[in-house]
């Protein structure tokens, strides 16, 4: 049957409390009814399917320190898929719990100050993925929410903002409706049993491949008169004597030439007794002898014969 909450205005937890863990298989309804009407529900928020033949129930009675009693999942099937929900319940269980559970149990008894730990596992060596009230404290009846005795005669379920286990109780129930992961309901509230409202926190964003406008400065490639870019004018100086010595060379060969052509063409001593510049061309397979007078009137050659013509003075 359906009853009303015993809290009013339970406040969820927000979606940012939840979202940097990735969601995983936890405890999602506790309920300790009358007589034999106990429930237990897990729930898979996926993304992935849990094989439920590794994990178990743990329990304790009353202010027993340690597990006494192991309870192993059985689902055919095996798998719990993500969004399903496993449900045990007692044998004995009204028909109304018997109608939606898939596990059947004469084991299962809870009432109220006994922690029920969800396993994964062995029995001799296990992790812890879940819990439901504190086996140190065992013996007790604890409150949730701010609600006393909330474990006692009430059905508990996971608010839907929740969507991996805490092994860490005190957090779990919290102190108030604002900061606990549950609900409280009324005793024998079990038309909420057999599956489970849970939110998803929102996907990550898919990084974007988009490339943002850069912000470097970048300096223009200007082409200058001599053909160079500006970010080659900064050559070595060395290359560029280099570069203008072979310029310079090459027109004094070619002025060479050019007066080798006209030596015939002047006559001999035409500037002899006046200062000038002697050039020497040597011929028969002697070398040319290039020097030049310290002083020498402007436009002053001379142009002289040596043996066969083949020496010019200038």
């Amino acid at each position: 049957m359906w009853s009303e909450l015993t809290s009013t205005a339970v406040l969820l937890l927000m979606c940012s409390t939840v979202a940097s863990k990735d969601p995983t298989i936890f405890l999602s309804e506790v309920a300790e009814g009358s007589g034999y009407n106990k429930v237990v529900e897990i729930y898979n928020p996926g993304p992935d399917s849990q094989n439920l033949s590794t994990m178990m129930l743990g329990q304790t009675f009353n202010d027993a320190q340690n597990i006494e009693r192991f309870i192993t999942l059985e689902r055919t099937g095996i798998y719990l898929n993500p969004g399903e929900v496993h449900v045990i319940c007692h044998k004995q269980a009204d028909g109304g719990i018997a109608s939606y559970c898939d596990q059947s149990e004469t084991t299962l008894l809870h009432n109220g100050n006994d922690a029920i730990l969800l396993l994964v596992g062995t029995k001799k060596n296990y992790t812890i993925i879940d819990t439901f009230g504190d086996i140190a404290t065992s013996n007790t009846y604890w409150s949730v929410c701010g609600i006393a005795n909330a474990t006692k005669d009430h059905v508990l379920i996971r608010k839907k903002e929740v969507v991996y286990g805490n092994t860490n109780w005190a957090r779990s129930r919290g102190s108030n409706g604002n900061n606990c992961e549950w609900e409280v309901h009324k005793l024998n509230t079990f038309g909420l049993g057999g599956a489970h409202d849970c939110v998803l926190p929102p996907a990550a964003p898919t990084p974007s491949t988009t490339r943002a406008p850069s912000t470097s400065t970048v300096t223009p490639n200007v082409t200058t008169p001599s053909g160079l870019s500006k970010n080659d004018e900064d050559v070595d100086s060395n290359t560029v004597s280099a570069v203008l010595g072979v310029a310079i060379t090459g027109v004094i060969i070619g002025l060479i030439g050019l007066l080798y052509k006209m030596r015939r063409r002047i006559p001999t001593g035409y500037f002899r007794n006046r200062p000038h510049a002697v050039i020497n061309f040597g011929g028969n397979d002697d070398d040319d002898l290039i020097s030049m007078a310290s002083t020498f009137s402007a436009a002053q050659l001379s142009i002289e014969d040596d043996d066969d013509d083949d020496d010019a003075k200038v």
